[in-house]
């Protein structure tokens, strides 16, 4: 069984690697201007910084706890990822991704008790 401290730090680092999708997607839609200003583009580097946050979260997380359990609790991600994808992006959720959350639900309440 994982520490509830634990499952909190992978539940946020989860968010953060979402949010951080969300943010080079944002970026890469706003790619205009020269190769500098390409490379320069503050979004992107921000989703790429907030990814490399969550990593570092779930790295100090897989340091304390089996990988075996806290690797498919990454899944979570997807849940966010459409979730904020809906509310950002207006991004349609059909039957299709609510089942899949469902699915997603169930398997990570499976896998932390």
């Amino acid at each position: 069984m994982i520490a509830w401290y634990n499952l909190l730090l992978i539940i946020i680092s989860t968010m953060i690697g979402a949010v951080g999708a969300l943010t080079l997607k944002n970026g890469a839609m706003n790619m205009r201007g020269t190769i500098i200003q390409k490379i320069l583009n503050f979004k992107v580097w921000l989703g790429l910084f907030l990814y490399g946050l969550a990593s570092l979260i779930a790295i100090f997380v897989l340091l304390k706890e089996n990988v075996s359990l806290i690797y498919p609790l990454t899944a979570m991600s997807y849940i966010w990822v459409i979730l904020l994808s809906k509310i950002y992006l207006k991004e349609n959720i059909n039957a299709y991704k609510i089942l899949a959350i469902i699915f997603i639900i169930l398997g990570v309440t499976l896998l932390t008790i």
